[in-house]
């Protein structure tokens, strides 16, 4: 299907006090510059690892409606199930026989594996906002409700999540309630007690362990 554009969202005065658009601008560019940074360490990742990296890979191509979104979903879920280790399939050409991983995918987990950036971590790279994936940490935040916040309320950030439950703009929107924010809030205060998780997350690439 046609995928949907992320429009852009003019700044309010409250927003442009507290954030400034060009330090909100600059803080997005250095956002998505980092998030591939670290990358991987070839012979040295576990699979834990690149079940996380392709779960954060399947999380930004739902948010763009990317086609690739359900089968990335796939082949996490086949490779927690895996008893046998993730590089010797691929080695002995035996990964995309397993239930969940096909031909494309199998490619994709070799060149993690292999320290190589694929072209759909460059495409996503691109659209997908940094800070969008450490709204994953509330729970009931969901790709489609994140999408949402995104698109409608320009929200890239837990501390501008915060902001916008305490305002209650959240409410209007479909698929919210007037209990959500509350629930939201609380979630967000307790990261917000454990600071270093947060900039954690953020700091993390989509391929990075």
């Amino acid at each position: 299907g046609s995928r949907r554009a992320w429009p852009s969202r003019g700044v309010t005065r409250r927003e442009s006090r507290a954030l400034g658009a060009g330090a909100r601008a600059a803080s997005l560019r250095r956002g998505r510059a980092s998030r591939f940074r670290r990358g991987f360490a070839g012979a040295h990742v576990k699979r834990r690892e690149l079940v996380e990296a392709l779960d954060r890979l399947a999380f930004a191509a739902e948010l763009e409606d990317d086609r690739r979104a359900r089968a990335l979903g796939a082949a996490v879920w086949a490779l927690r199930s895996l008893d046998e280790d993730p590089r010797e399939l691929v080695e002995s050409g035996k990964l995309a026989e397993v239930k969940g991983i096909g031909p494309k995918t199998a490619q994709l987990v070799a060149d993690l594996l292999d320290g190589i950036r694929p072209k759909i971590v460059e495409e996503l790279e691109a659209k997908v906002p940094a800070g969008l994936f450490e709204l994953r940490r509330i729970k009931g935040l969901g790709p489609k409700k994140i999408g949402t916040l995104f698109r409608e309320l320009g929200i890239t950030s837990l501390g501008e999540l915060e902001h916008a439950c305490a305002e209650n703009r959240l409410v209007p929107l479909a698929g919210f309630g007037a209990k959500p924010p509350a629930s939201v809030l609380v979630q967000i205060r307790a990261l917000q007690a454990h600071a270093h998780l947060p900039r954690r997350e953020q700091a993390r690439a989509l391929v990075a362990p």
